[in-house]
């Protein structure tokens, strides 16, 4: 689906799980067989067959896994009870199959799949700008640091082309909304029965844990600002990638340390990239994308920093010793103007690693791949 499309299904869908939230009710079971769409782009959230209030007493069903494998939240699969959030993950599993076409985490097994869910991180292909930061904010493993649901709908809404209302104000439209999709896609979303998928059926899981939940990646250090108001500055050149410098309160990153990566140093940049997309700042009319909130642009960063990171960028030999962070942009710098022509504001995040004692990096560890 298009982006503006698919935010517009996610927006509505976001509203009913906030008017059942506010009920005290979880649904438990969000995914594309159960959202109906109606030929004029009129949504329903349907199947409330398993959902529960979330202080309801007869919760006690330990071991058993209700609910759609592919769609649930990790901290389900962990065999926690499901809280609102757990919806909010749900519906970021079913805007990345209505953006990308496919289920981020279903694999050929039930095992497989909640394996997926607890272990990987989801990319994507199709997606970018808020679209895709709301996709990955919902997305992210922990609870607590998911996207709240008015996150969501900021970023849902500027996905549209729309600037969320100001306060006692009115929301201005930048580009038509979507059209309704054409019946013959209706298929994607109709469905005429809702199904339970009880894991005792489809996987063989019975009472007691199915597997252990890996550890938390104890590598990962909490995640930095840059910039104006920031708790760092970062000033970098993409032609180099080895730094003498600490990443700290006060800390400064810039081309007065950099260095040769075959010489010592003490952290490198290992990837880099935008939070959403931005207009180029070669057109001086260009408009440029507005700052999605800090929460939104964390969440981006800190998944593709854990990817990149596992990935043969950092090889596996040597991350024994290693600890990554991402650094994001703060609201100020996002929002910086140029002070000459040429200059522009970083919008990039970027994400580091050092050794877990500071000590010096006496040969390269970051590989660069095509």
């Amino acid at each position: 689906m298009p982006a503006a499309q698919a935010a517009q299904l996610g927006e509505r869908v976001l509203a009913a799980l906030q008017a059942a939230h506010a009920a005290g009710i979880v649904h438990r079971d969000v995914k594309p067989a159960n959202i109906l769409v109606a030929p004029d782009g009129r949504v329903k959230l349907t199947d409330f067959g398993i959902a529960h209030a979330v202080d309801d007493p007869r919760l006690t069903t330990s071991g058993m896994i209700v609910g759609s494998p592919a769609f649930m939240a990790p901290e389900r699969v962990e065999g926690r009870e499901a809280l609102p959030a757990s919806d909010l993950w749900s519906l970021g599993a079913t805007l990345f199959y209505a953006v990308e076409g496919t289920i981020p985490f279903e694999r050929a097994t039930t095992a497989a799949t909640l394996h997926a869910i607890m272990t990987e991180i989801p990319y994507l292909t199709r997606a970018q700008g808020p679209i895709a930061a709301a996709i990955l904010g919902l997305l992210v493993a922990n609870p607590d640091a998911r996207l709240s649901a008015a996150q969501a709908q900021h970023l849902l809404t500027t996905a549209q082309g729309v600037r969320p209302t100001p306060p006692n104000g009115t929301a201005m439209l930048h580009q038509p909304p979507a059209e309704p999709p054409k019946r013959s896609r209706r298929t994607l979303w109709l469905s005429g029965a809702a199904v339970l998928v009880v894991a005792a059926l489809v996987g063989g899981f019975f009472a007691g844990k199915a597997f252990e939940a890996p550890a938390p990646d104890e590598q990962k250090l909490p995640t930095m600002t840059y910039g104006l108001g920031g708790q760092m500055r970062v000033d970098t050149s993409s032609s180099y990638i080895c730094y003498n410098a600490t990443v700290q309160d006060g800390g400064v990153i810039s081309k007065d340390n950099d260095g040769e990566c075959t010489e010592s140093h003490t952290l490198e940049i290992f990837d880099t990239g935008d939070a959403i997309g931005t207009a180029s700042w070669s057109d001086s009319d260009a408009e440029v994308a507005a700052y999605p909130g800090q929460a939104a642009v964390t969440a981006v960063a800190e998944a593709r920093c854990a990817a990149s990171f596992r990935s043969s960028i950092v090889p596996e030999t040597k991350r024994d010793g290693l600890k990554y962070r991402a650094l994001v942009p703060t609201q100020g710098e996002w929002q910086s103007v140029p002070d000459k022509s040429g200059d522009y504001p970083t919008r990039e995040f970027y994400c580091v690693l050092a050794k877990a004692d500071g000590g010096p990096i006496s040969a390269p560890i970051v590989t660069k791949v095509k």
